[in-house]
């Protein structure tokens, strides 16, 4: 367990600034993006990371927690899951991680390998809907030249 400048556990100072919130272990110390921060001349943990370690050993290397409960100053453990910064990712409220759970286009064409075009901003675009954009738009077109 890592010890601060002045002897105490970092678990244990955690642990004196959580309160419960219903099923929550709420850290109240400093909030940095709304993540509970332990800070010890210029090096800042994660309070979840260490209420984690202390309880269930190191993250494995190229993975991070996320928070189920989706309180990020929640320690409670049981609320937290060892899992791919991607799915992390997936899991969240952003505007991107909605939009990326979505099956189906606005127009309901479900978005499948071959429905689908991945712009070069990674943007998804329903190929159904560019080819019916496409007849509307021929049909209403003059005759061409020749």
């Amino acid at each position: 367990m890592q010890k601060w400048k002045w002897g105490q556990p970092a678990w244990e100072r955690v642990q004196e600034r959580t309160r419960r919130e219903g099923d929550c272990l709420v850290y109240v110390g400093k909030l940095n993006g709304g993540y509970g921060r332990l800070s010890d001349g210029g090096k800042d943990k994660y309070a979840h990371r260490v209420a984690w370690e202390a309880q269930r050993g190191p993250v494995p290397d190229g993975l991070e927690l996320d928070h189920l409960c989706r309180n990020r100053a929640c320690v409670n453990v049981e609320h937290l899951e060892v899992v791919t910064h991607r799915l992390n990712g997936k899991r969240g409220e952003s505007f991107a991680a909605r939009n990326g759970r979505k099956t189906h286009c606005p127009h309901g064409h479900e978005y499948t390998p071959e429905n689908t075009y991945i712009g070069p901003s990674g943007s998804r675009f329903c190929r159904e809907c560019h080819r019916i954009r496409n007849r509307v738009y021929e049909a209403k077109r003059p005759p061409r030249r020749r």
